[in-house]
């Protein structure tokens, strides 16, 4: 299975890394605990060639944002949480030029790969238009504003992972580990 995490700047850190701690040691423990079990595997997409979170944390990224070739390789796409805990932040962080980059890309999709978000990732994909008619959950704290902005999404608030068809969602910025060991234990989400 090949997971793709699409970083932005100013990401949660700890979102982030923690999608790529829980697939890399489900990778390691597969291999020890059952080697038949289809290999995992990450790739880390940016705009630029590196990015850096909130926190300050700089990673380099050899896949780029837009890539249509790279989506092919792909079982499933994931956006972290934005490190957007306001309105204000979050309006500022989805009209950013990595994240409009990021959205045209998720919009071309059209279900292959699957796609996954965390928290205020959740925003970016129904500004796509890939939750549209579909039941998702994002960050307790900007419920309100996800239902202002995006009526024609199902919000499901009383779930921690929401799974609709080949989009997968996860709640508030600490639930990025939830999201994360529903996709490895799932293996490649359907279509």
């Amino acid at each position: 299975m090949r997971i793709g995490v699409a970083a932005v700047p100013r990401s949660f850190d700890s979102g982030l890394i923690v999608l790529l701690d829980v697939i890399r040691a489900a990778e390691r423990l597969r291999r020890t605990v059952d080697p038949s079990i289809e290999p995992i595997g990450v790739q880390l997409f940016a705009s630029a060639g590196s990015v850096t979170t909130a926190g300050g944390m700089t990673l380099t990224t050899e896949d780029s944002v837009g890539d249509t070739a790279a989506l092919a390789t792909l079982d499933v796409l994931v956006v972290p949480g934005l490190g957007a805990s306001t309105s204000a932040a979050l309006t500022e962080a989805l009209a950013s030029l990595p994240v409009l980059r990021l959205r045209r890309w998720l919009a071309r999709t059209c279900g292959r790969p699957a796609l996954a978000a965390a928290c205020t990732g959740a925003f970016v994909l129904a500004d796509a238009g890939v939750l549209y008619g579909r039941t998702a959950t994002t960050c307790w704290w900007l419920a309100g504003e996800f239902r202002r902005r995006h009526p024609a999404v199902c919000l499901d608030m009383k779930q921690m992972v929401v799974s609709d068809g080949p989009v997968t969602t996860a709640g508030a910025a600490f639930a990025h580990i939830d999201l994360g060991m529903n996709l490895v234990s799932r293996g490649p989400v359907p279509s």
